[in-house]
């Protein structure tokens, strides 16, 4: 449906800012645009009837990866890339079915995956992506094992990311990446979980690299988003000019100050922490890495009160790796509703991200003129007395660019 006039009615409409409370409970689409939000006496069209459902603009995630089937990167450098494109395809499909009508890839995506969608070969979530993010020699990012290497000196460049030391190497990279048609750089300033053994503490790339890549990515009307687990970390971000903070794990009073003033964003995945230590034993994760995740989990939700007392740009993301756990990727809203006021996390997955992902606008709101990306769910899926967000399972209705997604016409 991306051509004519119809009209989804709704019991209420929350804006991508706010819940309208001036009586505007329908929302008119044509030509994949909105039209107009009016009074439920006002139906111009064929008429999809959601009088008991919310509806709002169509969600997204601001921390994906599409090339992300296992736990272990590792396996994943070794698949083979068209069975990784298919994975990255699942994905995409199955994010846009859950209500994310647009990700932001974090590292891994490409433009053969954008590509493929912008021919029409299938349909999954609007996608901006980065190529692969850029590491350091041995930083979280440098996916090999200890004993891995190549006899030539060959640099690494797997599946999520590739190796870069000094300035020269960072331009160059960069450059490559946003030639290759990479909305933004993504660079690993902190140690991670699953690069085996590293401390989470860990520095990586030099002020000087970080900068070389901000200037690049400057140049060319991109921006910068930067891993970052440790409140050194996220000052260094803060202050070099990163405008996207990943993850945020740990954040001072003083440095979400910082992040404020710097008018940069943070990008919290609490799903990401919940997902390894719930499921990583299973998947053969060691102890530290599970009771690394669960110290990170409850970091983050401290970091998100500082950075909401600070007044901080608020982003969500989710960060799931493992194809089998990509369905709870809504639970980030139940966890962060948890920690955050429902309206505050809606704001998050709509209009906050679109104003951090999308340069020229129209998704994250519902406003006439923007994109008709549209999730309806259930009523009781937004409960502020409560304090609790639950979308799974109660999404209606998915719509992107006025094309209803088949399969969430279920339970409607």
């Amino acid at each position: 449906m991306t051509s004519g006039t119809f009209t989804i009615r709704c019991a209420r409409i929350f804006d991508g800012e706010n819940i309208l409370d001036d009586g505007r409970t329908n929302i008119v689409v044509s030509e994949g645009r909105v039209v107009d939000l009016c009074p439920p006496d006002r139906a111009p069209g064929e008429v999809i009837d959601r009088s008991r459902q919310f509806g709002l603009p169509g969600l997204i995630d601001a921390h994906f990866h599409a090339y992300s089937p296992s736990l272990k990167i590792a396996e994943i450098d070794v698949l083979p890339r068209t069975l990784l494109s298919q994975y990255g395809r699942a994905a995409l499909e199955g994010a846009l079915s859950r209500g994310f009508t647009t990700v932001r890839d974090a590292g891994g995506a490409d433009e053969g995956l954008w590509t493929a969608q912008a021919r029409g070969l299938f349909r999954g979530s609007r996608l901006y992506y980065a190529g692969k993010a850029l590491a350091p020699t041995g930083g979280h990012g440098d996916f090999r094992g200890q004993f891995s290497g190549c006899a030539c000196g060959c640099s690494y460049s797997g599946a999520i990311s590739r190796v870069v030391d000094g300035e020269d190497e960072v331009r160059r990279a960069v450059r490559d990446e946003l030639r290759a048609g990479a909305h933004h750089i993504k660079l690993f300033l902190s140690g991670g979980l699953l690069s085996g053994g590293q401390r989470v503490e860990t520095q990586q790339f030099s002020d000087r690299e970080v900068l070389a890549a901000i200037q690049e990515a400057q140049g060319r009307g991109a921006y910068v988003l930067a891993h970052c687990h440790t409140t050194g970390s996220v000052e260094r971000a803060a202050r070099l000019g990163v405008r996207s903070v990943e993850h945020g794990s740990r954040i001072s009073q003083s440095v979400a100050t910082q992040i404020a003033e710097a008018g940069a964003f943070v990008v919290p995945t609490l799903v990401a922490f919940h997902v390894i230590r719930e499921h990583g034993r299973d998947r053969g994760l060691p102890a530290a890495i599970i009771d690394g995740a669960d110290e990170l989990l409850e970091a983050s939700k401290a970091s998100i009160r500082q950075c909401r007392s600070a007044g901080v740009k608020v982003g969500l993301g989710t960060d799931i790796f493992d194809a089998t756990l990509h369905p709870m990727q809504l639970m980030e809203l139940s966890l962060r509703s948890e920690v955050d006021e429902p309206l505050d996390v809606l704001r998050s997955a709509t209009s906050v991200n679109a104003d951090l992902t999308d340069t020229h606008g129209g998704i994250g709101r519902l406003r006439v003129g923007d994109r008709a990306d549209v999730v309806c769910v259930a009523e009781a899926a937004i409960d502020n007395r409560k304090r609790r967000l639950d979308f799974a399972g109660n999404l209606s209705l998915v719509m992107l660019e006025g094309a209803v997604v088949p399969s969430s016409r279920a339970g409607a």
